[in-house]
């Protein structure tokens, strides 16, 4: 039988099987997540996942089974997941300083994972089982992949039996009970930082240069008022050098004032507790308890990489810095040699446009209205894989209300639902909300979220709807501009993200969209922007919203130009990459006091020439000291994966239902249920052979 016609045969005979659908519950109800709730809920999910393992525990040796061990296993990891991460998103876009104080106090409970480690046990129940079913072969890939990263995952957070403590030294739960206060210490100080930026200018001239409905939209009582969103448009757009000093200067202060909201004490502290935790485990440092779980695999191959780059781009670096520079001394009618850092982003606009062929950036934008954008990228890559994507009516019932009958509830009124389902099989992959619009309580910064697992799929069921949230920061739609293509990239880029966990299909929930390698997680985002780079894609999502015209063909030729990465910013990144990993190499050499002359000299070479610093962007950034710490060269890493997998994509038809449909085999379904290395060379082999 020919691959093609057992393809049709298997969606026949899926088409015939009763799918899994929204069960009771499936949406959660928003207004029932109260601060007095939350602990409510914490502590169910904690002990229905203690109960799972006790039962995994009390099981005969000849009753253990792939499936109520390790499968077991994975139900109570989930329950958790699905308890906490709704929370977890709610406290970034409905925020209160109740519900942050109730999940401050719920938080410790949260201990399965290091229970489930530290039992012995369980631990004899799992390497039993494992050394059993591996040895008879009869797992399938994905299976036998899961049951080894759960003996890795035991045997990486486990105290070394080698290691030593004195009495009365923090053992490895407390570490990270530490760990854990402080990088949320360190979250919060900058979300109320950057909240509580505001800037009052004297008038509206200080913001010549910016569009006028722009300047009117910031106006309270005839003066403008400048949030933290506003800071990039000012710095590259406004004429007015001393607004443009002002405004740089207040974001340089962020976190390192020695206010309520600084976090230079936090940073040393937390770096110490990191390297402590990895020491505990038998590991040199940080970067390699990160890298054991990453595609690059050590803290030392992650650093060659960002060297290998930053090498790379040495030379296209240094001659856009010379243009620069040029730039500015043909502005300023002298030879500059050095820059103000608040000139950097006004200049660089000024050349990018001088490229667009006597355009400017803001004639792209009456193509990108976000609605139309939305719509028509919805299309695009429904049509790309072959889904349905639909919009499910909802409500926003005030608290203690219930929500109408056919409608699912949602925590602000903008916020909107759809349900994605698989078109060939009826399928329904997944529903993620879309909540687009800048609110006061809500986080600005952009963030695609998976706050549901479904359940794995059977011989005879495909895996069950996984759930997740794209959140952006765009102002509301009442008389804003349309979007610059560079916001425009930033929504291609967190579908990317939702897609990638709609197509989660994995023998394990706590594999499907989560556990990712972090130098893996961002291919498929930072893929979806070369997407919308091309040319195809540009002409079918690009419309005017009055005539649903495309863009022209030489504005899409500049546009393509205007989105293309330049050296600087590659190398700014690789900058920032090269001072997380060597923060968590060598931790000691920042700590006294030292942390600015040893970020000074780790970046020599990968800065523009200015008459002043930039402030380190690691006390007032969310990245090194959250969940990309020792791992934010997973950016940069992510942009060489998705340049190798487009390129193959390319040659088949970048446009082509059968690439996407290899891609998302490949590369998105197995989800982190495969080698990410080993899922990459399957994508190109099979690839290769269609050429």
């Amino acid at each position: 039988m020919s691959r093609s016609v057992f393809s049709v045969l298997c969606c026949a005979l899926l088409a015939l099987c009763p799918a899994r659908g929204e069960e009771p519950g499936f949406y959660p109800a928003w207004s029932e997540y109260t601060p007095q709730q939350i602990a409510v809920q914490v502590d169910r999910a904690m002990e229905r996942g203690r109960s799972l393992v006790r039962g995994v525990c009390r099981l005969a040796p000849g009753a253990m089974r792939f499936d109520n061990v390790f499968g077991t296993l994975d139900c109570a990891a989930a329950e958790v997941f699905n308890t906490t991460w709704p929370i977890i998103m709610l406290r970034d876009v409905r925020r209160s300083p109740e519900l942050d104080a109730a999940w401050e106090k719920a938080v410790p409970r949260l201990t399965l994972q290091r229970e489930m480690r530290s039992s012995e046990p369980l631990r004899r129940v799992v390497g039993s089982t494992a050394q059993r079913l591996l040895t008879a072969g009869t797992l399938s890939p994905m299976q036998a992949y899961y049951v080894r990263s759960v003996l890795r995952d035991f045997a990486l957070n486990t105290t070394a039996p080698d290691v030593k403590t004195r009495p009365g030294e923090p053992g490895i739960a407390a570490v990270e009970q530490e760990l854990g206060r402080l990088t949320r210490e360190f979250a919060r100080r900058v979300a109320a930082e950057k909240a509580a930026l505001r800037l009052t200018l004297p008038d509206a001239a200080c913001l010549a240069g910016m569009p006028a409905a722009w300047v009117q939209s910031r106006c309270r009582g005839g003066q403008p008022v400048l949030s933290v969103a506003d800071v990039p448009e000012v710095l590259a757009r406004c004429t007015v050098r001393d607004t443009r000093r002002m405004v740089w200067q207040r974001r340089a202060q962020l976190c390192r004032s020695g206010g309520a909201g600084d976090t230079t004490s936090l940073v040393p502290r937390i770096l110490e507790l990191r390297q402590r935790k990895a020491e505990l485990l038998g590991l040199a440092h940080y970067a390699d308890y990160v890298g054991a779980n990453t595609m690059l695999g050590s803290g030392k191959a992650a650093a060659a990489f960002v060297e290998a780059e930053l090498e790379r781009l040495r030379p296209a670096f240094e001659a856009e810095v010379r243009e620069l520079l040029q730039c500015a001394s043909r502005e300023q009618g002298r030879a500059v040699q050095r820059l103000e850092p608040w000139d950097v982003p006004f200049y660089r606009r000024k050349l990018q446009e001088a490229s667009l062929d006597g355009l400017s950036s803001a004639a792209f934008s009456p193509y990108l209205e976000l609605e139309s954008l939305r719509q028509r990228m919805f299309s695009f890559f429904a049509g790309l894989y072959n889904l349905r994507i639909e919009e499910l009516p909802t409500a926003c019932p005030q608290q203690g209300m219930p929500c109408p009958a056919g409608k699912v509830e949602v925590w602000a009124p903008a916020v909107r639902l759809f349900r994605v389902s698989d078109a060939a099989t009826g399928a329904h992959l997944g529903s993620f909300y879309w909540d687009a619009y800048r609110r006061p309580d809500k986080s600005p910064q952009p963030r695609t979220y998976l706050i549901k697992v479904g359940e794995p799929a059977t011989n005879l069921r495909p895996h069950g709807p996984h759930l997740a949230v794209i959140s952006l920061a765009f102002p509301p739609p009442q008389g804003q501009p349309p979007l610059p293509p560079s916001s425009a990239l930033i929504v291609f880029h967190e579908f990317g993200h939702a897609l990638h966990y709609m197509f989660a299909d994995a023998p394990a929930r706590s594999r499907m969209g989560v556990g990712l390698a972090p130098d893996f997680v961002e291919l498929p985002s930072l893929l979806h922007e070369l997407w919308f780079c091309h040319a195809d894609c540009i002409r079918y999502c690009a419309r005017h919203p009055e005539d649903g015209s495309p863009m022209p063909p030489r504005m899409v030729q500049a546009m393509q130009r205007l989105l293309r990465e330049s050296a600087i910013d590659a190398v700014q990144q690789l900058a920032l990459a090269k001072l997380d990993l060597a923060m968590h190499m060598d931790p000691q050499r920042f700590a006294g006091g030292r942390f600015d002359a040893a970020a000074a000299a780790v970046l020599a070479g990968t800065t523009l020439p200015l008459t002043e610093p930039e402030p380190c962007p690691v006390f007032s950034g969310l990245h090194c000291m959250g969940a990309y710490g020792a791992s934010y060269y997973s950016y940069p890493h992510g942009r060489y994966l998705a340049r190798l997998v487009f390129s193959r994509l390319e040659q088949m038809g970048a446009c082509s239902r059968a690439a996407a449909a290899e891609y998302r085999r490949c590369l998105l379904a197995p989800s982190a249920c495969l080698p990410p290395g080993e899922m990459l060379r399957d994508f190109l082999q099979r690839t290769r052979r269609k050429d």
